[in-house]
């Protein structure tokens, strides 16, 4: 029988040892029995001990592993649903929400130390601005887009996609401009806002969408708009994934590095019970032309190899993937494996060229720095270079002693 590499056995706290009699021979004398003490307990609790057996003895590649610098974790600021980018000169862009403004930050050396905030623009007192999402663009131009979420439902303002435009790398903005307006309800909304620029040109935005479903049902559907000049102006929406009765979310597109397919990651709560990491793909030269990927299509995949699969029950969504230079693909998700109900941990996993098979996950933020009551939550992940990453998250750290917010942390790859 061929040995499973990625079964782990859940250990609840160790047994304790049995409790052994050396009674005294059956002499003359009458000596009084020697009972041997029990083994003290282990005290460590069921999510401690499944956090050493599924994190710390986690299987690994033969060849390749990342490791994640715990001394370059860094707090950033107490906004929440953080991007990282790295810009054509070399600097690095931090992008997240604050209050109910989208805004950013710069660094000139790698992340190691920020600017100040710069905001883009603000919901003022009838939407939250949030989801924050940015891209530069072959061109130079800076695009950021956020979701606009009204403060009160029910009322004259929609759940929104917006943009606004720089031309002068972020010195002024052009006016906000509306691309989707879905629906004055929360389970009739539109979130999570991604760009994606093709080699030819062309700017596609994709989110999550629920508006054409009603808000009885609780579908939504990936869809995309597309930008033939730069995001002055957007097409038609377009549904590019859709599994009835479910709930496609949070997508992240790339173009793979050999430039053969488009591939998004999605969270996908029709798969395998809780949500699961799934991959969406189409050919470049298709670009989503034949038509929506739906629950039978060969186009969705399970990202995880089926060796690291999670269990039905498991949740595991928000997945991120990011492509090395040199091929290798990466996928975060945040996941309640060993964690307490939903609260959830970031586990990042590394796949191959064509962004398949994904396995051999690891811990970028370390159980130490996040307590058995903290998440980690809304993570992105970004390629430095041919070995350098940063994920950055939004931190409930369980810990009084460091503030919850936007954090960061620099990890390796290792072949």
């Amino acid at each position: 029988m061929k040995t499973n590499i990625f079964k782990r056995t859940l250990v609840a706290g160790a047994t304790l040892s049995a409790i052994s009699l050396l009674s005294a021979c059956g002499s003359s004398g009458g000596a009084t029995p020697v009972v041997e003490q029990p083994t003290p307990p282990n005290t460590l609790t069921v999510q401690q001990q499944c956090e050493i057996d599924t994190f710390d003895n986690a299987p690994t590649h033969p060849s390749k592993s990342i490791s994640w610098d715990q001394d370059s974790i860094q707090f950033i600021s107490s906004g929440v649903y953080s991007r990282v980018k790295k810009l054509a000169d070399g600097q690095l862009i931090i992008v997240y929400s604050d209050g109910p403004a989208v805004v950013y930050q710069l660094s000139d050396d790698d992340g190691t130390t920020w600017g100040e905030q710069f905001t883009v623009a603000s919901g003022g007192d009838k939407y939250g601005y949030t989801n924050a999402e940015f891209i530069e663009l072959n061109d130079g131009t800076w695009i950021y887009a956020w979701n606009a979420r009204p403060t009160q439902e029910h009322g004259a303002e929609t759940f929104q996609i917006k943009t606004s435009i720089s031309y002068d790398k972020g010195q002024t903005w052009q006016p906000e401009e509306l691309i989707f307006s879905a629906a004055n309800t929360f389970d009739q909304g539109v979130w999570e806002p991604v760009f994606l620029q093709l080699p030819s040109g062309e700017l596609q935005l994709y989110f999550a969408n629920e508006f054409p479903y009603g808000g009885s049902s609780h579908d939504q559907e990936i869809s995309m708009q597309r930008s033939f000049d730069n995001g002055i102006s957007w097409g038609d929406v377009e549904t590019i994934s859709y599994r009835p009765n479910s709930r496609d979310g949070m997508p992240v597109p790339i173009v793979l590095n050999d430039q053969s397919e488009i591939v998004f990651s999605i969270e996908d709560n029709g798969i395998a019970g809780e949500f699961k990491p799934v991959t969406i793909r189409t050919s470049l030269d298709d670009n989503w032309l034949t038509g929506v990927i739906n629950a039978e299509s060969e186009h969705r995949q399970h990202a995880l190899h089926v060796d690291a699969q999670l269990d039905n029950g498991i949740y595991a969504g928000a997945p991120y993937i990011a492509q090395f230079p040199s091929g290798e693909t990466i996928l975060s998700v945040q996941s309640a494996q060993c964690r307490k109900g939903t609260l959830a941990y970031l586990r990042v996993y590394l796949g191959d060229e064509q962004a398949r098979n994904f396995a051999y996950p690891t811990t970028p933020f370390s159980t130490d720095f996040v307590k058995e009551d903290g998440e980690v939550l809304w993570s992105g992940l970004t390629v430095l270079d041919d070995e350098t990453i940063i994920a950055t998250s939004s931190i409930n750290t369980g810990d009084n002693t460091n503030p919850n917010g936007v954090y960061i942390v620099k990890g390796k790859i290792q072949r």
